[in-house]
């Protein structure tokens, strides 16, 4: 009896304890982060201009502003969000009318002529024009090679864009509007093939207005024409003041966030760090451990700002949205980040992909193979992106043979924490590059024993409060 009150009362505490532990061990990681990186970019010859002029309400005088893909949010949000703003007026106004869906064409590629010049309109009609022809295909083996060729072209524009320098003859073309068009043409590659694989689009105006549905069109995420059209059901809205006062909350969801970014850039300079290959050398393993932690968050922040901005709006129209990605600080297992973290990604691999190569007999595993030689070459054939990739696929095949055929929850938390361990290495590939992530690899090969052990320790608690909070949804727009 004394035994069993024993166990039922740990039981209860457990998730408490790992819950306290785990907290405890993230905030002391990165302080050890934010105190080395501190004391190495006091002294900072910024040759590379990875700061900028801090807030003059904080003491910290400057600010990393060192991540590409946070000013080009940054960009986005000042220059471009208040234009679909205004796009967002005029289809409300419209949205009685029968020529809605010329104006969601219209729209947004006048303003992409207009913002960044008729060569990179033309470059968004080219993928629509190549997956509309292949579509009178019978065979949907047409619709993937197209897609393979497209994907190459994409591949070769990125590295052309890489490579790009503003000239006199382009001074109204920037990295930032370079950078935009390779989202928006890579974003334009999964609803066309989604498209040509789907037989309920019945014309080239709804094909269009899918195509270029302005609130999604840079940043995504990936929203199926099932769910888009919705947004012509006018029966189906809720009246007006509820909506807006939905979406003014939703985008203060966004700017906070966005400005709790910004001030925590006064403070930790992950971003600037991933430049500086020796100083993450000379990291020691707590401090190398909360870089990885602050670098995980910061990517997860990024995509709460941008999927909020762009779902807030599709939201405030009627069209059902995905769930924000969910928070790194709580996810464990490989599948679980694949479904939560990008719900719309997600769902575009299981239905085009994963699904249709089970019903041709190919089994699990092998159309997971499939998903994630389409996901490498999506994101840019890199080497760091394959590295990444390849031990994903092995993570989702340990977690499939092993993981889940343990007996109970406890087994199970303690071998996924050194495949959480795996997981988190693999992100950093993503995160920061090749050389980055072999440092966190050899660290993780060469540290003392007893430093491995404290850490699995923690990412035991980690995935214990995973566990416990596996059920609970990210927001959703």
């Amino acid at each position: 009896m004394c035994k069993y009150a024993f166990n039922n009362a740990f039981n209860h505490l457990e998730p408490k304890l790992c819950l306290t532990l785990w907290i405890a061990a993230v905030f002391y990681a990165t302080y050890q982060f934010a105190l080395a990186s501190q004391n190495y970019f006091t002294n900072y010859h910024d040759y590379y201009e990875d700061f900028t002029t801090g807030w003059s309400i904080l003491n910290y005088p400057k600010k990393d502003k060192a991540d590409f893909e946070w000013e080009t949010c940054s960009f986005y949000l000042k220059e471009i969000y208040p234009a679909v703003i205004c796009y967002i007026l005029i289809s409300e106004f419209c949205r009685q009318l029968k020529y809605k869906k010329i104006i969601q064409i219209l729209y947004p590629l006048g303003y992409i002529t207009y913002f960044m010049g008729y060569k990179i309109a033309f470059a968004a009609l080219i993928q629509p024009i190549l997956f509309y022809l292949v579509k009178t295909k019978t065979n949907k083996l047409y619709v993937w090679l197209c897609n393979f060729i497209c994907l190459v072209l994409i591949a070769f524009y990125k590295n052309l864009s890489s490579n790009f320098s503003p000239n006199t003859a382009n001074q109204d073309v920037n990295h930032f509007k370079v950078f935009l068009s390779t989202l928006l043409i890579s974003w334009m590659n999964l609803k066309c093939t989604h498209f040509a694989l789907n037989n309920s689009i019945s014309n080239v105006i709804d094909y269009l207005a899918y195509l270029f549905y302005f609130p999604t069109l840079f940043t995504g995420p990936f929203i199926s024409y099932d769910e888009f059209k919705k947004c012509y059901n006018t029966r189906t809205y809720k009246q007006l003041d509820v909506r807006l006062e939905k979406l003014a909350e939703n985008l203060m969801r966004c700017l906070f966030w966005y400005i709790f970014v910004e001030f925590s850039l006064h403070y930790f300079y992950f971003n600037a760090a991933i430049f500086q290959l020796e100083l993450i050398k000379k990291l020691s393993l707590c401090s190398l451990c909360g870089y990885g932690y602050l670098m995980g968050q910061f990517f997860h922040i990024k995509y709460i700002v941008l999927y909020g901005l762009s779902t807030s709006l599709a939201s405030f129209e009627n069209i059902p949205v995905p769930n924000l990605p969910r928070c790194i600080g709580r996810v464990h297992l490989y599948s679980d980040m694949w479904k939560y973290f990008d719900p719309g990604l997600h769902n575009f691999l299981k239905k085009s992909i994963f699904i249709p190569c089970q019903k041709s007999g190919l089994g699990k595993l092998n159309s997971s193979f499939l998903c994630f030689i389409f996901v490498f070459i999506w994101h840019g054939i890199e080497d760091y992106i394959l590295i990444w990739a390849t031990l994903n696929f092995i993570g989702i095949a340990l977690e499939h043979f092993a993981i889940n055929k343990l007996p109970n929850r406890r087994l199970k938390t303690l071998f996924a924490a050194p495949l959480l361990a795996m997981s988190a290495v693999s992100n950093f590939y993503f995160f920061a590059g090749k050389d980055i992530g072999d440092v966190f690899a050899r660290k993780a090969l060469t540290e003392p024993s007893v430093n491995i052990f404290l850490v699995l320790i923690a990412l035991y608690c980690c995935c214990d409060v995973s566990t416990e909070l596996r059920n609970v949804n990210a927001h959703k727009m």
